[in-house]
């Protein structure tokens, strides 16, 4: 009987995930790059962090400047460009947005759920306690934290710029934390990371406002996007309506010494 209740339940968790996770494709009709997306409840994420370059290579920049950064973890941006990157249909995340994303997921405690799999440092995630009471008996618990991705969201540990040190951080394999950007300017980008603490999507710092972080886009309408490619944009040029114009300079360059 017991068996068969574990059975049922397994069947059941699977039935849900599949129903929650649909995956698809997104093709950036303004450079042509393709990207994983996933719909994990009323939700449609990109999979992939965004490495739109601009038509004259002049947003963004690659950690350390290296392509092989851009190719694995996408591109770093500034705040300003991260507002305005994102493929038509398509806009950056706000922090409620994330938190959604977070609670579908079943809190901070369960961000293992929203990381992929292999490409994090490999920190102990399977491990043992034991516990004595007042009559000496131990009970052994079991401790299971590794990374499932379950609803193909596929976090990976990614690098980032500090603009007030002039340095970039950059994680090609392994790593324990990633950030994005979010619609709020000041301070509190995404983060997810490695550790076991049940901390929240969120991390507010007083200076991020000086960093670079690489972007995951979420789509516009609530519709779940269908398998296979679709185009980024419906005009031909795949721009939204404020990137038709020249893109106006940031005040901010981190590759700017300091006279």
């Amino acid at each position: 009987m017991n068996r068969l209740i574990k059975i049922t339940l397994t069947l059941v968790l699977l039935c849900t995930t599949a129903f929650a996770q649909q995956k698809g494709t997104l093709t950036d009709s303004r450079d042509g790059k393709k990207y994983k997306t996933a719909k994990i409840g009323s939700q449609t994420w990109m999979a992939q962090n965004l490495d739109y370059a601009g038509k004259n290579d002049d947003i963004g920049v690659c950690c350390n400047k290296d392509p092989k950064f851009c190719e694995k973890q996408g591109a770093l941006y500034s705040w300003d460009e991260a507002m305005k990157v994102c493929p038509a249909g398509w806009h950056l995340p706000s922090i409620e947005e994330w938190k959604a994303l977070e609670k579908f997921a079943g809190g901070p405690g369960n961000h293992k759920k929203l990381r992929s799999q292999l490409g994090w440092s490999d920190e102990k995630c399977v491990w043992t306690e034991e516990t004595t009471n007042n009559r000496g008996k131990v009970t052994v618990i079991e401790h299971d934290e590794c990374n499932t991705d379950e609803f193909g969201f596929s976090a990976l540990p990614g690098g980032y710029y500090r603009g007030d040190a002039e340095s970039f951080d950059c994680l090609l394999d392994g790593g324990f934390e990633s950030y994005w950007w979010t619609t709020t300017k000041n301070n509190c980008p995404a983060k997810l990371s490695n550790s076991r603490k049940q901390e929240d999507i969120i991390s507010c710092f007083p200076y991020s406002v000086f960093y670079l972080y690489p972007v995951r886009c979420v789509q516009d309408s609530a519709g779940s996007l269908e398998s296979g490619e679709k185009p980024a944009a419906n005009s031909e040029s795949g721009e939204k309506p404020q990137q038709k114009e020249k893109t106006k300079k940031i005040n901010f360059s981190p590759f700017k010494k300091k006279k």
